[in-house]
């Protein structure tokens, strides 16, 4: 039983498509030296667009950024919602696991945590109030943050550790009227 024209033409689709992204050879009839450049392009435009939405994550990685980068992108699929946010929230995820997080980084995630939801597809905008929670290491303390939509962001760092007679152990409570940043 052969396949209409239609149904063909999609699976060769779908087969380059794999192919583009890593996850198979290239279909029959395709060079290999050009699909695997194709692919390397678009993995290099991925990870540029994930260093231009997480500016923090090159910053940490420095040199690492596309080494760890291509790791993450040969097991993790392109979100499908989200865009390079997207990805760069889950490539945190990562790094966290594997303790190469910058607390800048842990920062960020908090930001984008309090207006988006992580969903299967990637990430889906919140429409209510949120609270996002962060572990920072250097100096080790515990920021808590709200978004009231309409009323902006506050947020409070509690430090962590041994107080010492010289030094309060009083939270730092701050608002973020835009919600942008910290």
């Amino acid at each position: 039983m052969s396949l209409d024209p239609r149904e063909l033409l999609a699976t060769q689709q779908a087969e380059l498509v794999r192919a583009l992204t890593g996850l198979s050879g290239p279909p029959e009839g395709f060079l290999t030296g050009h699909v695997r450049a194709a692919a390397l392009a678009l993995a290099r435009k991925r990870a540029r667009s994930v260093a231009r939405a997480w500016p923090s994550l090159v910053e940490a990685l420095g040199q690492e950024f596309e080494p760890c980068f291509a790791l993450y992108t040969a097991e993790a699929p392109l979100p499908r919602r989200g865009g390079p946010l997207a990805d760069g929230r889950n490539f945190v995820r990562v790094l966290d696991r594997q303790g190469k997080l910058s607390d800048r980084a842990r920062l960020d995630a908090l930001a984008v945590d309090l207006r988006y939801v992580s969903r299967s597809a990637g990430l889906v905008v919140r429409r209510g109030p949120s609270l996002a929670i962060a572990l920072l290491r250097h100096p080790r303390q515990l920021v808590l943050a709200v978004r009231w939509p309409g009323q902006g962001v506050w947020r409070i760092a509690i430090p962590l550790g041994r107080r010492t007679p010289h030094h309060s152990s009083s939270a730092e409570l701050s608002q973020n009227s835009s919600g942008v940043g910290w």
